[in-house]
């Protein structure tokens, strides 16, 4: 009743497996995170525009 992987093969197969998915969730995290700071710039540009319209 082997609960974990016995083979080096196993092993390899897992740790390549869980390495893979640890580097899309951080690739996810990345595209999301750069997303929203570059949406807060576009406001923050878009606003500070109106306001420069409005005062001139």
């Amino acid at each position: 009743m082997d609960l974990l992987p016995v083979t080096g093969t196993e092993i390899a197969t897992w740790v390549f497996i869980l390495i893979a998915v640890l580097v899309l969730v951080l690739g996810v995290l990345l595209f999301v995170l750069g997303r929203r700071k570059a949406n807060k710039a576009a406001d923050d540009a878009a606003s500070s525009a109106e306001s420069d319209d409005a005062s001139g």
